[in-house]
C-alpha cells in the first residue's frame, strides 16, 4: 500500500470513528437538554398516569357603592379544588390527551349577608376531557356537560372552566437557557350568570433557575401578567357593563425532567369599573392569591 492510499485509509477511518463519537454523544444528550445550551420544556403524560392536583384561591372583592348606599361591599371567597388527571394517550395531532375528574369542590363566601356555603355536590365525582399540546395549549373536550355552580339569585351560574382556564402554563417552543424569557398572548371568554366577560393577557416568562420541589429536578419560572376585561349582561336583574385592567405576578415550578406542572402561586389583581348606566358608575377592586400544586 502506498504512503498516500495508507494516509487516505487512516484519514477515512478518523472520520468515521469522530462521526461515530459525535453520534454517540449526541445521542446520549437527554430529551429535556441542558441548562448551557437551553432546556426543552415539554409536557409528559403517560397513557394510565394520574396525577392529583390541589388548587386553593382567596378572593377579595370591595364595589364601592358610596354613590348608591354609602358604603363599600366587600365579598371574600374561599375555594378549595382537588381534581385528578389521568393521560388516556396521543391523539392524531400529537397532542397529550387526558380525563380530568373532580374530586373535591369546597366554595365559602363571605359578605354583607354573612356566609353561605355553596353547595358543589352534584361536580364531585364528574369529569372532561382535555387536549394538551407539549408545550402547553389546550382544549376542553365535553365541559359543557359538567354541572354549573350556582351562586345564588344575585351571581347566577358559573362553569368550572374558570378555575382551569390558567392551568398548566404555556412553555417557551424553544430551548430556553437561565434567563431568557418567552411572551404568551392569549384570550378568552367567562360567563358569570348572564354577565359575559372577554379577558385578553399578555404574560413575560422567564426562566429563572433551577430548584428541587418534591425530589423533582424543576425551572422555576417569574411570570408576569397584564391584561384587560370587559363585558356586559345582567346581574342581579341590573344591566351593566364591566371594563377592567388586569395585572398578576406567578412563580411555577415545571419538572423539565418527567414533563409535569408541579407547583404555582400566583397573585393577581383586578382594577375595574361596573357602569349601570342612569344609576352611575361603581368602581371595583379585586385581590386574588392562587395557588396549585402535584400532590406527591
Amino acid at each position: 500500500m502506498s504512503i498516500k492510499s495508507r494516509c487516505i485509509h487512516i484519514l477515512f477511518w478518523n472520520v468515521v470513528i469522530l462521526s461515530l463519537l459525535v453520534f454517540s454523544c449526541a445521542s446520549k444528550k437527554p430529551m429535556w437538554g441542558d441548562p448551557q445550551t437551553g432546556l426543552i420544556l415539554q409536557y409528559r403524560i403517560a397513557q394510565d398516569q394520574k396525577l392529583n392536583y390541589n388548587v386553593s384561591i382567596n378572593q377579595t372583592q370591595e364595589i364601592d357603592l358610596m354613590s348608591l348606599m354609602g358604603q363599600v361591599m366587600e365579598t371574600v371567597t374561599d375555594v378549595n379544588l382537588d381534581f385528578t388527571m389521568e393521560g388516556t394517550g396521543i391523539d392524531e395531532q400529537q397532542n397529550l390527551s387526558a380525563q380530568i375528574k373532580m374530586d373535591a369542590l369546597d366554595i365559602a363566601v363571605s359578605s354583607m349577608q354573612g356566609k353561605t356555603n355553596i353547595n358543589t355536590s352534584v361536580l364531585i365525582g364528574k369529569s372532561f376531557g382535555m387536549s394538551l399540546s407539549p408545550i402547553g395549549r389546550k382544549e376542553f373536550i365535553d365541559i359543557e356537560s359538567v354541572p354549573k355552580i350556582n351562586f345564588g339569585e344575585m351571581s347566577g351560574e358559573q362553569s368550572v372552566k374558570s378555575y382551569f382556564m390558567e392551568l398548566f402554563s404555556e412553555l417557551s417552543a424553544n430551548p430556553v437557557k437561565i434567563g431568557e424569557s418567552w411572551t404568551v398572548q392569549s384570550e378568552f371568554t367567562e360567563s358569570t350568570g348572564n354577565l359575559d366577560l372577554l379577558i385578553k393577557l399578555e404574560s413575560q416568562n422567564t426562566l429563572d433557575g433551577l430548584e428541587t420541589v418534591d425530589g423533582m429536578e424543576c425551572a422555576r419560572i417569574q411570570t408576569q401578567y397584564t391584561g384587560t376585561i370587559s363585558g356586559s349582561g345582567t346581574q342581579g336583574g341590573m344591566y351593566m357593563t364591566l371594563v377592567g385592567d388586569l395585572e398578576s405576578t406567578a412563580t411555577w415550578y415545571f419538572a423539565f425532567k418527567e414533563g409535569l406542572f408541579v407547583k404555582e402561586i400566583e397573585k393577581q389583581s383586578l382594577d375595574a369599573e361596573i357602569d349601570l348606566g342612569d344609576m352611575g358608575v361603581l368602581p371595583m377592586v379585586q385581590n386574588t392569591t392562587l395557588e396549585t400544586k402535584l400532590i406527591p
